[in-house]
């Protein structure tokens, strides 16, 4: 009885180059580094407040890339999200402002599990490449405008080792409202919303 090993021999190197090139998606997702689009005039927000927030505890330096979140409101209450990479691992560290105490801003526990997830949906909402809310313009090329008395800020900061990158966004649920058909501030909102959730900060988006 003659067996033909030419299927059986195909088909082992098959699963062989099925589980190299498995492999190889699986390390370079790993290694990827997170590229930044570079802002020649960059200052990052709240420079203050962060060296405050380091000086009491102690924030990691020299990372591969960082994602600072503020939300700031017009009576001053500030809540600070801080998403890292260094050496292909992710932390991540949230701050609330608070009143009456000799400490203007306290850590708050949350929590470090599926943070590469979390950075994913950030990415896929296109929180690398939001323009600056400036530089969107109505079709007369005018800065476009709604009327929100006071409401919140919120600021995003986008560094390497070596590039920065910023912008922020007043109240975006809005400016949805006024301006429907724009879709970076749906973008934004859409960017808050995962952020609070993943911290459960209970406030409303204006």
């Amino acid at each position: 009885m003659r067996i033909d090993l030419v299927p059986v021999v195909g088909n082992f190197i098959m699963q062989r180059l099925y589980i190299i090139c498995l492999v190889i998606f699986v390390v370079s997702k790993v290694n990827a580094q997170v590229k930044v689009n570079n802002e020649k005039s960059f200052n990052p927000h709240f420079i203050w407040d962060i060296n405050y927030i380091d000086s009491l505890y102690h924030l990691e330096k020299n990372n591969d890339f960082e994602l600072r979140f503020f939300a700031n409101t017009y009576i001053g209450k500030m809540k600070i999200f801080i998403l890292v990479k260094k050496n292909n691992n992710w932390n991540a560290r949230y701050f609330e402002s608070i009143k009456d105490s000799s400490v203007r801003m306290i850590e708050k526990e949350i929590s470090k599990e599926n943070l590469s997830l979390l950075w994913d949906s950030l990415s896929k909402k296109g929180v690398l490449k939001i323009p600056a809310s400036e530089n969107l313009k109505d079709i007369k090329g005018e800065p476009l405008y709604a009327n929100i008395i006071h409401g919140t800020v919120f600021y995003f900061d986008l560094l390497t080792l070596t590039l920065g990158n910023s912008y922020s966004y007043h109240c975006p649920a809005g400016y949805v409202k006024e301006f429907p058909n724009v879709k970076e501030y749906k973008k934004v909102l859409s960017l808050v919303q995962i952020i609070f959730n993943f911290c459960q900060i209970k406030f409303r988006i204006c």
